[in-house]
């Protein structure tokens, strides 16, 4: 898991799994987020509070372009 302020190591879409404190946050997170890699994690958009979130796919296009990048 990543939490807001890390970077992402992979690219891909993150879903929101939980804030990162005791938050008393009422909203409903159903968070889907794309980040590129080197980008930094955010907050949960519903409410702005710091969050864990998790690979859910890469994005395969931005992992064939680093392969390439390897072999040049």
């Amino acid at each position: 898991m990543y939490k807001t302020g890390m970077l992402c190591p992979i690219p891909g879409f993150y879903v929101f799994i939980k804030h990162t404190d005791d938050s008393l946050c009422m909203q409903k997170h159903e968070e889907i987020i794309q980040i590129e890699k080197f980008s930094r994690f955010p907050p949960a958009i519903a409410c702005g509070n710091k969050a864990f979130w998790e690979l859910r796919r890469e994005d395969l296009v931005d992992l064939t372009r680093d392969k390439i990048a390897q072999k040049l």
